[in-house]
């Protein structure tokens, strides 16, 4: 399965780039109400980049290991889950 969201930002591509290369680009990112702590940040955004996180399911908790797979700042950003873990 295959999930694809695009946007359009009244921005450069270098300037887009630039803020999720940010250190609290994603808690930016995160609305409110998802609750989401991040175990393990990213160390960059190279390819094959990892990031550990704890997402709120309900009354649960999930670990999710993201790995990043495409940063092109002229293409989209991609990221894929390579490893979930049991609600706690």
């Amino acid at each position: 399965m295959r999930f694809v969201k695009e946007s359009v930002i009244a921005a450069s591509a270098e300037r887009v780039f630039a803020f999720h290369e940010a250190p609290d680009a994603f808690e930016r990112l995160q609305p409110p109400w998802q609750k989401t702590e991040i175990v393990q940040p990213p160390t960059s955004l190279e390819v094959g980049t990892r990031v550990d996180l704890r997402i709120r399911l309900g009354p649960f908790w999930q670990t999710r290991v993201a790995e990043l797979s495409r940063p092109n700042p002229y293409l989209a950003a991609t990221r894929r889950t390579i490893r979930e873990l049991p609600a706690a």
